[in-house]
């Protein structure tokens, strides 16, 4: 799916950059992040989810 269909399913009114790039899978995993995947960032749970935010570098 295209990244720029996949923001307007979000209702997403705002980007920046190539919104014609193909995707492939969702990962919620920094470390399990291949070629295509979106990055999916959120906010941890407390005990049981970290905070997903501090591995966007890792993600890239």
């Amino acid at each position: 799916m295209k990244l720029k269909k996949l923001a307007n399913l979000f209702l997403i009114k705002e980007t920046v950059g190539d919104m014609d790039v193909e995707i492939t899978g969702l990962e919620m995993d920094s470390r399990k992040i291949t070629s295509g995947n979106l990055f999916i960032c959120v906010s941890g749970i407390d005990g049981f989810l970290e905070d997903r935010h501090q591995f966007v570098e890792d993600a890239v």
